[in-house]
């Protein structure tokens, strides 16, 4: 038999065994009993009864009122709003449904649909519920003035009205910024109705907010307020209050003094958690949410960290997130801040969100390596930011400190992506509005380190600890303006002092790792082989070592070191010829000094001694000035020592460095040789930096140089008479990869120049280098790379390949 005649019998069999005047479902005894459970917690009994017409499509008023309100009450809220949105119209439904799901909008911070559904509703009738709602929806929308507006318009027709009307006046008076005059509001609604507990509750709400928790709870006894929940509320409240205090205390103090109030509301809060029973689910979740706030302002990172995965399903709300995600990012988890920064921001307007938590956001996008996301946000800041905004309570409009420091942000961000020269503009702007902020001087001195002027930072931040001697982030600063100028002999007080008062701050672990690394001996190694050609000489094959040992620093400025220098030539047709040194001596580094020297000797079984004598001084961030003598110079070529060729070395250098994207040098040198040669050369170079992204950086080199040597008879080694070669090289470079202290770039270089030598005219001169460069900032940087030359030696192209090394590491 077909199924759909099975059907059809069956249905007509129900049809037969119902009574032929059956009382509809909402009228029947079994279903007000169900309803009556479902007021009491127990909704299930009432919605599986509704469930099979729903399902069938025949679900009519007033059921279809009562299953959107059973959904509700049953925590399946969001069924109800999908059903909403997309089958049962507003338009459908009646006022107490499109109050209840109003009010489940409104508690999800969905203020707009709150707003619509309530307006659906009093385009129905007006009721004194739904006017208190839509009041209290723009009230938590920014619209106080408007919520108490429509409050003053809407009579009271009985008492119940006037009891609705005056607690969501009561709830209104509580965004007031005006706290006196709302109080003394609140007093007269009290007086009205002396033992409501929800006027209480906002009476004592405000003067929490007033920071007067003791007050509220003592208001509380003094009227004999019968309400257990409203006492357990207050107590976590006045946990919170005192936390905001220590958030204010964390500003102005320094040391651990700074936490004294963030310890006290600890304390409470942890007394408050062992006083709740397990059937007070709803408080526990405040008291766990308040504690992550206090431990992520008591710079407990992994403790906050530590407690939120226990409660991470939890359902926490918004504050709680946004405080976790502030611990994870100090615990150098940027992707966990940002997934925790967006969850405590999902619901509710950007424009509400608070600004500190959307910094949060941005800095976690740049320290996961997001430039385009941080700079997105910063952009998003700048629109909601205004420099003026309206303040309700005065009426007035006013200055909006919240601008400064976004403006601020978004200056920094240019700065710590590579467009310091962007930044330096932005923020001599703000500087120009407001020459004494410290935040302001701070910034202006963090960023004159990055652009490459220590003695200016050093200048910045000793200025604003004359004004504000307590400020550790200038110490701080001051601290690494000493490190990179090498007034080493004042950084270990200054670095304890921040130590003692910040010793939590990550910037602060940073600045004493660096300090420590500093402290440690060092190994610089140099080597470079060359696979064919060199330099017009008929080169096969050589390799030169150039080795540095350290110690670790002596009475702060000095260290010895051990020097080893080794190279070898395979010449075709003429053998081989090896070069291998050892010598000892000493550095000296102070702001205005660095000087080196040092006594070597062969390794070769010769009698040659040499040694080398420099001295640098440095006359401010910008320019200095270099003397450097060699005896038995490195620089002699490697053919002139196979006939025991050697040669004293005299170099002058100059260098102007206008910031991190130009700079300046030239040098000036001589070489005597033992077979009567003076090599003389001159060269100058001008760097620039057209392109600075967070990933990419293209520099150019233009360069120039001039040579003259004497016409030495029997000379082996290439020699002109004179020759000079002007050059750019192009230099694009990208970062690869990025954690924090720990990096890879990728650079490729391009070389292009006119090369002229006396006797053989011009002739182009080319190179192109491919290298990566790891860093392990402080303590070690690697760089290695492969390189290509063409160019001329006595009229001839010459090709060269080399391979070279660079490492710098601290142990």
């Amino acid at each position: 038999m077909p199924k759909f005649i099975v059907k059809g019998i069956a249905a007509s069999l129900v049809c037969l065994s119902l009574p032929a005047f059956a009382a509809p479902l909402w009228k029947q005894p079994g279903y007000e009993q169900a309803i009556r459970a479902a007021r009491d917690g127990a909704p299930s009994a009432a919605l599986a009864m509704l469930e099979p017409l729903h399902q069938a499509g025949t679900l009519q008023q007033p059921l279809l009122d009562d299953y959107l309100t059973l959904l509700v009450w049953d925590q399946r809220g969001e069924e109800a709003i999908a059903l909403l949105e997309h089958r049962y119209p507003p338009a459908s439904l009646g006022q107490d449904a499109l109050n209840t799901l109003a009010r489940y909008q409104r508690d999800r911070n969905r203020l707009a649909q709150a707003e619509a559904l309530y307006k659906a509703s009093l385009a129905r009738r007006p009721t004194a519920t739904a006017q208190a709602g839509l009041a209290m929806t723009l009230a938590e929308a920014g619209q106080a003035g408007a919520g108490l507006a429509l409050l003053d318009a809407t009579p009271a027709r009985t008492p119940a009205d006037r009891l609705t009307l005056d607690r969501a006046r009561a709830y209104l008076l509580t965004f007031s910024e005006e706290h006196t005059a709302a109080l003394g509001q609140l007093e007269t609604l009290l007086e009205r109705h002396p033992d409501d507990p929800e006027l209480a509750r906002a009476y004592t709400t405000l003067l929490v907010r007033m920071g007067a928790p003791h007050q509220a709870y003592a208001y509380l006894k003094s009227r004999r307020v019968e309400a257990a929940e409203l006492y357990k509320q207050l107590s976590l409240d006045k946990a919170a209050t005192a936390t905001r205090w220590g958030r204010s205390e964390t500003r102005l103090e320094v040391g651990e003094s700074r936490f004294r109030q963030t310890d006290a509301a600890l304390a409470l809060n942890e007394g408050i958690t062992r006083s709740l029973h397990p059937e007070d689910a709803t408080y526990m979740k405040t008291a766990i949410a308040d504690r992550l706030v206090m431990l992520e302002q008591r710079a407990r990172y992994r403790d906050t960290v530590a407690l939120y995965r226990q409660h991470e399903n939890d359902a926490l709300p918004a504050y709680a997130l946004a405080a976790a995600a502030s611990a994870y990012l100090a615990e150098e988890n940027p992707q966990e801040a940002i997934r925790l920064s967006k969850l405590a921001m999902a619901d509710m307007p950007r424009q509400r969100a608070p600004i500190d938590w959307r910094i949060v956001l941005v800095y976690a996008h740049l320290e996961a390596e997001q430039p385009k996301e941080a700079r997105d946000e910063v952009e998003r800041l700048k629109q909601d930011v205004q420099r003026i905004r309206h303040d309700a309570a005065s009426g007035q409009n006013r200055y909006n400190p919240d601008y400064q420091q976004v403006m601020l942000l978004d200056a920094m961000l240019d700065a710590y992506v590579g467009r310091t020269q962007v930044a330096r503009a932005k923020l001599d702007t703000l500087l120009d509005d407001a020459p004494f902020n410290g935040e302001l001087r701070q910034n202006d001195g963090e960023l004159e380190l990055l652009r490459g002027h220590p003695r200016t930072a050093e200048g910045i931040f000793a200025r604003r600890l004359v004004d504000e001697p307590r400020a550790v982030e200038a110490k701080r600063g001051l601290a690494v303006a000493y490190l990179d100028t090498h007034r080493y002999s004042d950084v270990p007080a200054l670095i304890a002092d921040v130590v003692a008062l910040a010793p939590e701050s990550r910037a602060t672990q940073r600045l004493s790792e660096r300090w420590r690394w500093s402290n440690r001996p060092q190994l610089v190694v140099d080597a470079e082989h060359e696979l064919s050609g060199g330099q017009g000489e008929g080169l096969d094959s050589g390799w030169t070592v150039e080795t540095r040992l350290y110690s670790a620093p002596i009475a702060s400025h000095w260290r010895i070191f051990a020097r080893s220098y080794n190279a070898r030539a395979d010449y075709v047709g003429d053998g081989r010829v090896s070069r291998n040194t050892l010598g000892f001596g000493a550095e000296y580094r102070d702001p205005r000094w660095q000087a080196e020297a040092a006594l070597t000797g062969s390794l070769d079984g010769r009698n040659d001694t040499g040694g080398l004598l420099a001295l640098t001084r440095t006359f401010d961030d910008r320019f200095s000035l270099g003397l450097r003598y060699e005896h038995d110079s490195d620089e002699v070529p490697m053919r002139a020592r196979r006939d025991n060729v050697d040669g004293k070395r005299l170099a002058a250098e100059f260098s102007y460095r206008v910031d991190d994207q130009r700079r300046f040098d030239a040098a000036l040198s001589g070489l005597d040789l033992s077979d009567g040669n003076l090599r003389q050369r001159l060269r100058a170079s001008w760097t620039e930096r057209w392109i600075a992204q967070p990933t990419y950086t293209l520099d150019t080199i233009l360069s120039a140089g001039a040579s003259k040597n004497r016409n030495v008879v029997g000379a082996n080694y290439f020699n002109p008479g004179k020759d000079s070669e002007v050059g750019v090289t192009v230099l694009p470079d990208w970062l690869l990869w990025r954690r924090y202290d720990t990096s890879l770039r990728h650079r490729l270089g391009l070389y292009a120049a006119n090369y002229w030598q006396e006797g053989y005219g011009s002739k182009l001169a080319s190179a192109v280098f491919y290298e990566h460069e790891w860093r392990w900032t402080p303590r070690a940087g690697l760089r290695y790379g492969f390189a290509h030359s063409v160019h001329p030696y006595d009229g001839d192209s010459d090709v060269s390949n080399r391979l070279y090394l660079n490492l710098d590491w601290r142990f």
